[in-house]
């Protein structure tokens, strides 16, 4: 099978795995998100009136830090959301079906064969 081929199977099955889970993650991304936006306005508020303080400095950087985890939690929760309507839409097994075949066949190189239905 070769490295390729192994690491293709282990990420169908993470793929597979973050489709059936789709709505827990898209909840969760967007509380993580909500809670780093909070974080992020009062490290702001904190770096602005020690301005020229270490501890300033070091509110800055986690105000920095907080937004990073917030546009990332905000795309995850995004890509959660997607695939969640198009579960609805197609069907769950079929969207972890081609979902899966789709990343094993990008990592393998080849051009992935997908079929609908069963």
């Amino acid at each position: 099978m070769g490295f390729f081929g192994s690491l293709a199977k282990k990420v169908g099955s993470a793929v597979r795995f973050g489709v059936k889970h789709s709505e827990s993650i898209g909840r969760l991304a967007h509380k993580v998100g909500s809670v780093a936006s909070k974080v992020g306005a009062v490290a702001t508020g904190v770096a602005g009136a020690m301005a020229g303080n270490p501890i300033g400095a070091v509110a800055g950087a986690v105000a920095g830090g907080a937004k990073a985890v917030g546009r990332v939690a905000g795309a995850v929760g995004g890509v959660a959301d997607k695939v969640s309507s198009m579960k609805q839409r197609f069907g769950a097994d079929n969207v972890s079906r081609g979902a899966s075949k789709g990343v094993q066949g990008m990592i393998a190189g080849g051009v992935p064969q997908l079929q609908l239905g069963n």
